[in-house]
């Protein structure tokens, strides 16, 4: 047996034990018109067709595929091969074992001395890949819809959310109003009811100290002790007065009531309180200004109970935009998880205060380098 023989049987055999069915057509040309005839099919092919390999070597292409729409399909795209002298690959829908089934076919010409003289077919079965496919959509289409439910969710969470806290916000408002409101009235009670009484009082000891025989010494020095500490009762008195309504403020505006305050700070702490310039040109609400004030009164609380300082320094400036105001001092400094504690009343009152003006507050620090508080509030 010569060579090309024995090649030509081996390629044979491995043709037909491939799982894919392959033909190929042999071209006859018959009046302008092509003709397809069956000249070599694999086992694969046969069981596809359900036909014998010697039924379809030697027939035309449409005695074997008799659905018309189909042959005439399958030699237009053949027809294409033959002037492209390309392959082709398309997907197809087929009947197989009883259901449809998936398949891609190719075409593809054989040349011969630069001229088409067969053209082969070929399918490759992907119904299980295009199964796992849709599948994949599917799965994928579900997933996306999830998505969306789940983002609709979010955002109508977020914007409750949202409005939560912005009735929590004007709730804070509200209750720094009406303790503000609160704290005037008290402070108007305590003037002109027990401040005036314990004046009264002071002025009937001083009358009665005038009465007193000089003999009576120790009368008189019961009296004398008695307006002493009358006159310490009122100064007590004119402090909480303070306290509860600083006058400064509502008198002579933010720059002199930071100063009187720092002033004060010194006088009852030991501790160094520097003010520098407070800009003139920065004009400030009457009611952000009292926030602010309270700001700066809860920060120096701060630094009197746990800064361990011997000097603060509160600065301002301005830009384009914002007014910032840093309150620094040379204390152990304050660890930064305790910034988010929610038992740090301190410096959540800060923070809550700075966001009902709109603002942010900030703090800086380092173990042994003291304590930086900045609030940056909108022009």
């Amino acid at each position: 047996m010569e060579t090309t023989q024995i090649e030509k049987e081996y390629i044979d055999t491995i043709i037909n034990q491939l799982p894919i069915p392959i033909a190929i057509f042999r071209i006859n040309e018959v009046n302008g018109e092509y003709q397809y005839i069956y000249e070599f099919v694999n086992e694969s092919i046969s069981k596809l067709n359900n036909r014998t390999k010697k039924e379809h070597i030697g027939h035309s292409l449409e005695e074997i595929i008799t659905v018309k729409e189909a042959a005439q399909d399958i030699k237009a795209n053949f027809r294409n091969v033959i002037k492209s002298k390309k392959i082709t690959v398309r997907q197809i829908s087929i009947p197989i074992k009883g259901k449809l089934g998936q398949l891609l076919e190719f075409h593809f010409p054989i040349e011969y001395n630069n001229s088409v003289v067969s053209v082969g077919a070929a399918l490759i079965d992907i119904t299980e890949l295009v199964q796992v496919r849709k599948e994949a959509e599917k799965r994928s289409q579900e997933l996306q819809e999830s998505h969306q439910k789940l983002e609709t969710r979010v955002q109508e969470r977020t914007k409750e959310l949202l409005q939560r806290n912005q009735q929590l916000k004007n709730l804070l408002a509200h209750l720094e109003n009406v303790r503000e409101e609160e704290r005037v009235h008290i402070a108007r009670e305590v003037h002109d009811e027990l401040g005036q009484i314990l004046l009264a009082f002071k002025f009937d000891l001083s009358e009665l100290k005038e009465l007193i025989s000089p003999d009576s010494k120790g009368i008189g020095n019961l009296v004398k002790k008695l307006i002493k500490n009358a006159d310490t009762t009122l100064e007590s008195v004119q402090r909480i007065l303070i306290q509860l309504r600083p006058q400064v403020l509502d008198i002579f505006g933010v720059g002199p009531a930071f100063e009187w305050q720092a002033k004060e700070f010194q006088k009852q702490t030991g501790i160094t309180c520097e003010v520098n310039h407070f800009p003139e040109n920065l004009q400030i609400e009457k009611d952000k200004s009292l926030i602010l004030f309270r700001i700066f009164q809860e920060a120096l609380m701060n630094v009197k109970h746990h800064a361990q300082a011997s000097r603060v320094q509160i600065s301002f400036s301005v830009n384009s935009e914002d007014m910032i105001m840093e309150i620094k001092d040379n204390g152990v400094g304050i660890k930064m998880e305790n910034v988010n504690d929610p038992q740090s009343f301190g410096i959540l009152g800060i923070q809550e205060r700075a966001d009902l003006l709109g603002g942010t507050a900030s703090f800086r620090s380092n173990p042994g380098e003291g304590t930086t508080v900045s609030i940056r509030l909108p022009k």
